[in-house]
Order: structure tokens, then C-alpha cells, then sequence
């Protein structure tokens, strides 16, 4: 993935989800949730899970953050 397409994506959602403007947190899990439904699944228990050789395939909390602090 593009900087500039997590870029457009982070912009999305901070415009979209006001509360994800407060917590990088929510910002993270919620980009996660719109652009990455696919590596997101529940588990027995309900609770909302990704599998660890999934995390090669989203985009890091620490990268979204930064990103965030540019715009």
C-alpha cells in the first residue's frame, strides 16, 4: 500500500468519525475495520480478532499516527 492511499484513508475516516480525532486508538481500528474487512473476523467468544500473520497486511498504528500528525 501507498502512503498516499493510507494518506486519503486516514482523511477519510478523521472527516467521517469525528470521536477517532481524539485517540489514535480509534483511528487505527476503525481504518481497519472500513478498508480491512477481510483480515478482521470474530471469534467464538464474539470478541473482534486479527490473526497475527495478518498484521504483515494492515497498515501499523505507529504509521497511522504519523500521518495524522502531518495533516
Amino acid at each position: 500500500m501507498t502512503t498516499h492511499k493510507l494518506k486519503d484513508q486516514v482523511e477519510f475516516v478523521l472527516e467521517k468519525y469525528p470521536k477517532t480525532r481524539d485517540s489514535d486508538v480509534s483511528l487505527t481500528t476503525t481504518i481497519w475495520q472500513v478498508y480491512y474487512q477481510d483480515k478482521i473476523f470474530q471469534n467464538g467468544e464474539g470478541l473482534v480478532c486479527i490473526r497475527l500473520r495478518d498484521l504483515h497486511y494492515i497498515p501499523r498504528e505507529d504509521t497511522i499516527k504519523r500521518i495524522r500528525a502531518k495533516i
